[in-house]
């Protein structure tokens, strides 16, 4: 349809569609450019903020690590909504490859905050694996809300304890469940609203 749309022959389209979305090195000629798809990230959001309910000043985003087949990680933020993630950030991390992936969720969710109005209230929810004191610290920074799920194993201090208590002391049998301000994370302290409940 496109190459009948540009007049083209549907094999140059082919390979000018596949040298898009290679690197600038892994293309031919002297003056070949690649995409930042990271460019793309903040105006997609904003396109689907813009097709938002009228009455909804509310923004739900959620972060997840997908493993395929112990050869890639894709580092993913999708808008959630109706029961669906709807991507709009993503890094394919190659497995074993070096570097931390911290540098690209702040990219990724800095790239996204301008893209949705300021007096939105916007929750980040991230599975457990992804919690941490600097993830925390930069959605806070952001003006947005974590919801950050963490490990049972984990220790945390009521807000005026003294020490450090595991979790599991909070919720000590299936169907309890607490709610509380609390200090996260030991040393790197944090102070946080915790809900806890075992299922």
């Amino acid at each position: 349809m496109l190459a009948d749309l540009l007049k083209s022959s549907v094999s140059t389209l082919r390979q000018q569609l596949r040298d898009w979305c290679y690197d600038a090195k892994d293309k031919k000629g002297e003056q070949r450019q690649e995409v930042d798809v990271m460019l793309c990230f903040g105006p997609l959001l904003c396109w689907m903020v813009s097709r938002w309910p009228q009455s909804a000043c509310h923004l739900a985003l959620g972060m997840d690590a997908m493993t395929l087949a112990n050869r890639f990680t894709v580092l993913c933020i999708s808008v959630l909504y109706r029961g669906c993630a709807i991507p709009v950030a993503c890094k394919v991390v190659r497995e074993g490859e070096k570097g931390a992936w911290q540098p690209h969720w702040k990219a990724f969710l800095t790239a996204l905050k301008g893209a949705v109005p300021k007096q939105w209230t916007v929750l980040v929810l991230a599975d457990r694996g992804l919690y941490a004191p600097w993830l925390f610290q930069h959605i806070v920074g952001l003006g947005w809300h974590p919801f950050l799920r963490i490990n049972l194993g984990g220790k945390v201090r009521p807000v005026g304890a003294e020490k450090f208590d595991w979790l599991r002391t909070f919720v000590p049998h299936t169907g309890s469940a607490w709610c509380g301000r609390v200090d996260c994370f030991g040393e790197k302290t944090v102070r946080s609203t915790l809900l806890a409940r075992l299922r």
